[in-house]
């Protein structure tokens, strides 16, 4: 049986996402994956995986004890587009 759920989505990457499961034992997890059902999904998703990339991760979604909590993104809407330091919109030279 898994203990809770949790999804995020990278901070400098929105198209990058992470699905954390944690499962009370090993016993547990092989079970939660061993119906052909449940591989026949997710092993091709995990076969996607990038295993060699570090990012920050915000978590938007929560699962535990049958109920999913949705949570509202900490980033600013226009965190794509504002770097460091221009909180305020981009820095317009002076004349």
């Amino acid at each position: 049986m898994s203990r809770r759920a949790r999804l995020g989505r990278a901070t400098e990457d929105p198209a990058r996402w992470v699905l954390v499961v944690e499962f009370e034992s090993v016993v547990a997890y092989r079970r939660a994956l061993s119906p052909f059902p449940v591989r026949e999904h997710v092993v091709p998703l995990l076969s996607e995986a990038l295993t060699d990339e570090a990012s920050v991760l915000e978590v938007v979604a929560a699962a535990s004890g049958g109920s999913v909590e949705r949570r509202e993104s900490l980033l600013a809407a226009d965190s794509g587009s504002v770097r460091i330091g221009e909180a305020a919109g981009p820095e317009v030279p002076p004349r």
